[in-house]
Formats: C-alpha cells, structure tokens, sequence
C-alpha cells in the first residue's frame, strides 16, 4: 500500500471527510465545522502559510475508499527558534488498521526528509500553538474546544508504525462549585497585598489592542515551556476570530502598575453546540449558535501566564481566582485547565491543590527519518 498526495479539490472533500467514517460509532467524538478546516489548509488564508508548508497525503483500500490521512508539515519558524531539522506530522486520521497508517508515516517521512529533516514531531494541527498530541487516556467523555480527540487504537499504531514517545500533555478538569484549600488563600492573601496591581477583563472596546497584549505575554511568558513558538501577529489575529464568540468575562489580564504582566485566557467550550451541528455551519445554524451559547455550561482555560518577574509576587493564584468568580457568577459548571506538559510540576500541583483531577492525557510522538530519504523522491504525484 502507497500514500498518495491529495492535490484535487474532489480529494480535499474527501480527506475532510474521514472523521465521519473513522468517529461513525463513537459517541464522544465532536464533528468539526468544515468550513473551519477548510480554512487551516487555504494558502491565502492561514497564517500558517506565511512561513511554512505542507502536503497532504491519503491511503484507498481495494474499492478505492480513502481510509487515512495526514499532512507533511514543515514550519521554519520551529526549527529557526531550536536550531534544529524537526519535521512534523498532523491531521492523522485513519482506520484501524497498521499498513495503511505505516503508508502514511512513511510518506511524511519521505516529504520532511527531502526538506532536509532529520526526525519528525507529532500529531499536531499545522503548528504546536494549536491542537497537539493524540489522546491516550480519557476516553470516557468528549473532548473541549480546540483540543484533539482520537480513537484508543492511534497509540498502537503509531507505537507499530516505530514513533516513540516525545512528551505528554494534561488536562485537569473539576467542578466550578468547590472550594478553594486554605492553602491557597494563604498564597492569594500574600498577592492581594501588592495593592499596584490589579486584574481586569479582556475589553472588546480595545479589540485590537488587548489582543496585542496578549499575543506579547505570551510570547513573553512560555519560552521555558515544552513546543513554544513565538506567535505572529496573524495568528494572534486568528486568535481573536476565536474569542469573539466566548465571553470576554472569562479573559483576564493582570497590571502593575498600568504595565501587563499576566493573562488568564478562558474560552467557552462550543464542543457542546458543535456536537449537534455535524459539521456544517449554515445560516439556520449560525443562529442557533447564538442562541445555544447562553446555555453553555463548560469553560477551557488555555493559557495562564505570568511574566518571570512576577511569578513570585503570587499572581498567578490572583488569576485563578479572577476567573473563579466569574464562572460561579455567570453559572458555569465546569472547568478544564489544558494542556500542561506532565514535567510541568508546580502548576500540577496548584491544580490538585484547588480540587482539579487528571482526567486526559495526550501524547506527542517522535520519530525517526532515514538520512537515505533525504535523496529519494517523494510518492508519485497523484489526485488523492
């Protein structure tokens, strides 16, 4: 069995179309919107694209089906900021079955290995600022906004197919309605004493100017932690197309002084109106998307950062608190804080000590590129 290249807009329908057949039975699987994944592979479009590159590439059983899928991703900006030859994969979806997936693997390896990579990272969604890693654990509920879901058997084969483990990401979730240990009054009251610093919500009046802010931060904030890239001022504008269906309630930015120097970033999980919508995103269901996201009841924290220099100061206890108040006053149920990289020990420890369980667990793989590929062409062009 061969992978071929996708290259036809026919292809394309088809290749956004395997979830429906890998996911058909399970009832925790979230349909993505279709014009949304449209829009992550549209050249003119996507911010990825103003740096990196990708092919698609799809397996056909005997009756000519496509069965599975990926993308060969190569992100300059990765191997600029680690000085290194890393390649990635993503986009993984397939049938159980392990010829089709080594097909699949072994054409990314030959496209990354012909731009000169030497190992290759993954699944991600096009970069690691955005969906990463496979599910390994939490099978037993659907998974939150912008976060990958897979079925139980990707592990095996990826494991068949010779990737290794690179690192682990967690989700804690919880209940909103719990109380806080006296422990962690104790770390608030030591930050609630810095009285020239203080937290206010995202301000959709300053649009453009918090979303800045905290594309700055962040960049700012997560150099030390596992797969950070720099975000460009054209995703952190993608970014901001997200949050503006959440609640600005939920985004908190911390100043001292008038300066920035933190942010918690809550988004509504709008899995639990993307689960009814299969899909497609037509007028009848843009409306029912409003009306629907006053009824949302789950909250995804994404991010949470302070500035180096302030980390003593207690902050980020203030922020978790911050955003505490305003799921309890607004009627959330529950919370996830998603991902930590499992080395992350300290905000593990702040999540455990607030009542938060490990409840998921996505795995990045790695793997290995013959350095004789680097010489060799590629699959065959084909129409997928």
């Amino acid at each position: 069995m061969t992978a071929v290249p996708v290259t036809s807009r026919a292809g394309l329908r088809k290749f956004l179309r395997i979830p429906w057949d890998v996911y058909a039975s399970d009832p925790y699987w979230v349909p993505p919107l279709l014009r949304e994944e449209r829009r992550k592979l549209d050249r003119k479009r996507a911010p990825f694209f103003e740096y990196g590159d990708l092919a698609l590439f799809a397996v056909h059983s005997q009756d000519r089906r496509m069965v599975g899928r990926v993308a060969a991703i190569h992100n300059p900006r990765w191997q600029s900021h680690y000085n290194d030859r890393t390649g990635f994969f993503g986009l993984f979806e397939c049938i159980n079955d392990r010829e089709s997936a080594a097909a699949l693997l072994q054409a990314v390896r030959c496209w990354l290995g012909e731009r000169g990579c030497s190992h290759f990272l993954g699944p991600v969604t096009l970069t690691t600022n955005e969906e990463v890693g496979v599910l390994i654990e939490g099978f037993d509920s659907a998974p939150r906004v912008l976060t990958n879901y897979a079925p139980p058997y990707y592990k095996d084969l990826f494991e068949a197919c010779g990737l290794s483990k690179a690192v682990d990401l967690l989700s804690y979730t919880g209940e909103v309605r719990h109380m806080f240990p006296p422990k962690f009054y104790r770390v608030l009251a030591r930050a609630m004493s810095h009285k020239n610093i203080h937290v206010r919500p995202f301000s959709r009046r300053r649009w453009d100017d918090d979303v800045r802010i905290i594309r700055e931060l962040y960049n700012a904030t997560f150099g030390d932690v596992w797969g950070f890239v720099p975000l460009t001022e054209a995703e952190a504008g993608e970014m901001g197309r997200i949050l503006r269906f959440s609640d600005e309630q939920l985004i908190g930015i911390a100043e001292c002084d008038g300066k920035p120097v933190g942010c918690i970033l809550g988004v509504l999980d709008i899995n639990e109106i993307l689960r009814t919508l299969n899909g497609r995103l037509s007028l009848t269901g843009i409306f029912k998307m409003l009306r629907a996201r006053r009824f949302i009841r789950g909250v995804r924290v994404m991010v949470s950062g302070i500035l180096p220099a302030y980390r003593p100061t207690g902050i980020e206890a203030r922020l978790i608190r911050w955003v505490h108040e305003r799921m309890m006053s607004a009627g959330y149920e529950r919370a996830e804080f998603s991902w930590l990289p499992e080395g992350n020990a300290p905000s593990r420890r702040i999540l455990e000590a607030i009542g938060f369980s490990l409840a998921k667990r996505h795995r990045v793989y790695s793997g290995m590129i013959d350095p004789g590929l680097r010489s060799r062409n590629s699959p065959k062009e084909g129409q997928g």
